[in-house]
């Protein structure tokens, strides 16, 4: 296992990647923080795209975050990526964000 944070400062109203899996690897996404550097509540939304199935889902949907405050936790529950798969965010327009997830790579084991 290699423990590895990423960050990302999103653009307002923008769909952003956060991180991609890489081939040859899982990725356990144990803590994802939302930082709302605006002086006003903002929301933000969380994507998973599994590309396996060129599906996108919805992990968090207009989730608030109180101005100049931190939001997310997934408490005791961690979300599980194959390799090619994408953390994605967009922030609410007029919204300024940073979003720091830290993540647990696994090697695969192959048959």
């Amino acid at each position: 296992m290699r423990a590895l944070s990423v960050a990302a400062d999103l653009t307002a109203n923008t769909l952003t990647s956060v991180f991609t899996c890489p081939i040859g690897y899982y990725a356990k996404v144990v803590l994802i923080r939302a930082v709302n550097k605006t002086a006003t509540d903002k929301y933000i939304s969380l994507d998973w795209t599994d590309t396996s199935e060129s599906t996108t889902y919805s992990i968090s949907y207009q989730q608030q975050v109180t101005s100049l405050t931190t939001n997310f936790d997934f408490g005791n529950s961690y979300l599980v990526l194959e390799e090619g798969d994408i953390l994605k965010a967009t922030s609410q327009s007029g919204s300024t964000f940073t979003i720091i997830a830290t993540i647990e790579l696994e090697g695969l084991t192959r048959l």
